[in-house]
């Protein structure tokens, strides 16, 4: 079910979450796909989010804001620490440490794993300071996944559920923010 008092965008991300919840008991590869469709949306959203802001601070309606605004604008969807950043420094929405935002970004996590790993963990995760160790952890009690013998990460339909809720979370999370902050409700 869609809330009512959602930003147009975030109620266009929530169908599109619903569409990947036809599956009832997807395939390996539906869940891989499932898992990198909901980060991509989780990104997509965040990233009109941002665009939002801007487009609608004071700063531009300046040149000099201008300017400067089009310098920081490709910093702005660089990393997800990134978008995080700005959305604190310029809306003071404090999202970085909420439990939907750590979710998503082990989502996140996943994803990356998926697209740039070999089957498990990328080779960036892997160097990191407890060697992957933490993010194993966190994959396994987040969204059930499992790691096989040879570190292959082996994903679940429960997987693609908790993709599914973590992503919906976090698009209404960050709606809720983003509209009490910077605009009225768009659907009252």
């Amino acid at each position: 079910m869609i809330p009512k008092e959602i930003s147009a965008e975030a109620e266009n991300a929530l169908r599109k979450i619903a569409e990947l919840t036809i599956l009832t008991s997807p395939s390996a590869v539906e869940v891989r796909q499932i898992v990198i469709a909901c980060a991509s949306l989780m990104e997509a959203y965040t990233d009109i989010a941002n665009a939002t802001l801007i487009d609608g601070s004071e700063v531009s309606r300046s040149t000099l804001g201008m300017a400067l605004l089009e310098e920081a604008r490709s910093d702005l969807s660089r990393s997800w620490d990134r978008r995080l950043f700005w959305f604190e420094t310029v809306a003071g929405m404090q999202l970085k440490g909420s439990h939907s935002t750590q979710a998503a970004m082990i989502l996140v996590d996943l994803r990356n794993s998926l697209a740039h790993g070999t089957g498990g963990l990328s080779a960036y995760q892997r160097e990191a300071r407890d060697g992957g160790r933490r993010l194993v952890k966190d994959l396994s009690s987040v969204l059930g996944v499992d790691i096989g013998n040879g570190g292959e990460l082996i994903l679940s339909p429960e997987t693609a559920r908790q993709a599914i809720l973590i992503c919906r979370d976090f698009v209404l999370t960050l709606d809720n923010h983003f509209v009490g902050a910077v605009r009225p409700r768009v659907n009252p």
